[in-house]
């Protein structure tokens, strides 16, 4: 049994498995359409983007001290043979730079699950307002 709220009445209602159509609420008696849910629902999508950016934070973190563990944190030896100078901190050891751009894509991949969540909120609160007020 799936159990599904009512877009009127906002009750509880159960379904069968694998039904999907029309049908008339037996609360209010107002007809609704139930869909086959995706799988890239919002729900899943929050839920996925909060742990793929806290993978790739925490695999920022792992490289990071990887790094750190085998070059030093700070290995600003000045670079020698090449054509061209480094930028400052690029030449200061990799971990560094490995902390700094996975903190960076974990924050940009974190970002847009919250945006959605909050989204999601204020249509929720827009859709009660406005059904408390006709």
């Amino acid at each position: 049994m799936v159990e599904i709220e009512c877009p009127h009445c906002d009750e509880d209602i159960e379904l069968d498995d694998g039904v999907y159509g029309s049908f008339d609420c037996p609360l209010c008696g107002e007809e609704f359409e139930w869909d086959s849910p995706s799988i890239w629902t919002a729900d899943n999508f929050v839920k996925w983007g909060y742990r793929s950016g806290l993978a790739v934070f925490l695999f920022g973190i792992v490289s990071a001290i990887l790094l750190w563990t085998t070059e030093g944190i700070r290995n600003c030896k000045p670079a020698s043979g090449y054509l061209y100078k480094i930028p400052e901190p690029l030449e200061c050891g990799g971990g560094l730079v490995v902390f700094i751009l996975g903190g960076f894509f974990a924050v940009c991949i974190l970002i847009l699950p919250a945006i959605v969540h909050l989204l999601r909120k204020i249509n929720a609160k827009i859709k009660q307002l406005t059904s408390q007020g006709q």
